[in-house]
């Protein structure tokens, strides 16, 4: 198991032991892509993207929560927001203009 793995874990039995009836945590782990644009033999352009994050899902008193964020490094913070937003949980509609 990585230390990930571990603290994603830690962080989820932390919120059931809280009184959750659900939680699930989505790790997605560093990701480095690279772009070119070649057109006739040509570079017309070159991008290179960094794509990490982790969010967490938690069903407390029958509302979800959810938080997430860019770095895993926020983790305790991810769980604690989710486990926040939940009882907070309302349905907001709106009309779509068109």
């Amino acid at each position: 198991m990585t230390d990930m793995t571990i603290a994603m874990r830690d962080a989820l039995h932390h919120l059931c032991r809280g009184g959750a009836s659900h939680a699930d945590a989505r790790y997605y782990p560093q990701r480095d892509d690279e772009t070119l644009a070649v057109v006739q033999g040509n570079l017309k352009s070159a991008e290179r993207s960094v794509t990490t994050g982790i969010g967490i899902r938690v069903l407390y008193n029958g509302a979800w929560g959810f938080a997430a964020a860019s770095s895993p490094d926020a983790l305790a913070t991810v769980a604690a927001t989710a486990r926040q937003s939940a009882p907070r949980g309302t349905c907001s509609l709106r009309q779509i203009p068109g």
